[in-house]
């Protein structure tokens, strides 16, 4: 990815999906299947490759946010927003819920599953954070925190973060989780309430998403602050947590705003505070650019407010 590779992408396809805005989004690791999750309740799954809608579901009696595709492409983890805060193991292939997890007691905000085996982790407004196998219903371990938080596996799934409280960031092991984390920090620096946190594909650095008007780049290894992403006013973060991510290379960060553009940093610029050098508008203008997301096989973004957007370089 160059910037001006990134310079020239276009929308090459919309899709309206259902009568709410999109709460969230994923990809297979294949990059070939993309399933978002509307507030409506429905769930639609995308084809990548033939670039068209290839089936729709919905969970009306329990909601759905955070939709995550597994290591299968044919199943998905999601949260629940109706009777309880149940997650809950999908099978897109009949519609059936392959396996209910049951423990948290207040509404699930973020859902990470390792890219290595079936385990994944969720963080709750009821001030926990789960380990779960999707092998087993039980939850296999927990962890109290304070504030709104955040988790998220780095790329060799032997390592998590958890943001918490909107000034800490606590590095865990997975294999010796319960002793602790081997690493904490405080990050001092004013930052308005966090919605996200997310490592670059080569495991460096950590994006953190927040519901102001900046974003921060922290080192992976000691969470200090190395940018500070500027110009972004109206973030989208407050409403949901699936607006900002890298790009494949770990170069670019891209987010969306309120007024539905998506904005693009370039971090290998040495300063410490980054503006963007790149702001596209987007189809998005009515609800904003609520998710957002790039497909890890190929070059196609996925943007998604009202409508679902498919993004691709005009080269």
């Amino acid at each position: 990815m160059t910037p001006e590779i990134v310079s020239c992408y276009k929308t090459a396809k919309t899709f309206r999906l259902g009568d709410r805005p999109v709460s969230a989004l994923s990809f297979s690791d294949n990059g070939e299947l993309c399933v978002t999750s509307s507030e409506d309740d429905s769930i639609h799954v995308i084809d990548c490759l033939e670039g068209k809608q290839k089936s729709t579901l919905f969970s009306k009696k329990y909601g759905v946010n955070l939709a995550r595709f597994t290591h299968h492409t044919n199943a998905i983890v999601h949260a629940s927003t109706k009777e309880d805060d149940t997650l809950r193991y999908l099978s897109l292939y009949d519609n059936q819920y392959l396996r209910y997890f049951q423990g948290h007691t207040k509404r699930v905000v973020s859902l990470g599953m390792s890219p290595l085996n079936d385990n994944f982790l969720s963080a709750s407004l009821d001030g926990s954070i789960r380990l779960w196998d999707l092998r087993a219903a039980g939850c296999e371990g927990a962890m109290d925190v304070n504030g709104y938080p955040t988790v998220a596996f780095d790329p060799s799934g032997r390592v998590f973060a958890a943001g918490h409280s909107s000034d800490k960031i606590s590095m865990y092991d997975l294999r010796a989780w319960r002793a602790g984390p081997f690493l904490t920090n405080q990050i001092d620096q004013g930052v308005a309430g966090w919605k996200g946190i997310s490592f670059s594909n080569d495991g460096k650095n950590l994006l953190l998403s927040t519901t102001g008007n900046s974003h921060y780049i922290l080192d992976a290894y000691d969470c200090t602050i190395k940018h500070q992403l500027v110009g972004h006013t109206g973030s989208t973060l407050g409403m949901c947590t699936e607006a900002a991510f890298w790009s494949p290379d770990g170069r670019f960060v891209y987010a969306g705003t309120s007024q539905g553009m998506l904005n693009v940093w370039d971090t290998q610029q040495e300063a410490f505070e980054l503006s963007p050098f790149k702001t596209f508008n987007t189809p998005h203008q009515q609800e904003g650019t609520r998710v957002a997301g790039h497909n890890p096989t190929t070059a196609m973004m996925v943007t998604g407010g009202d409508v679902v957007a498919l993004w691709l370089p005009e080269v």
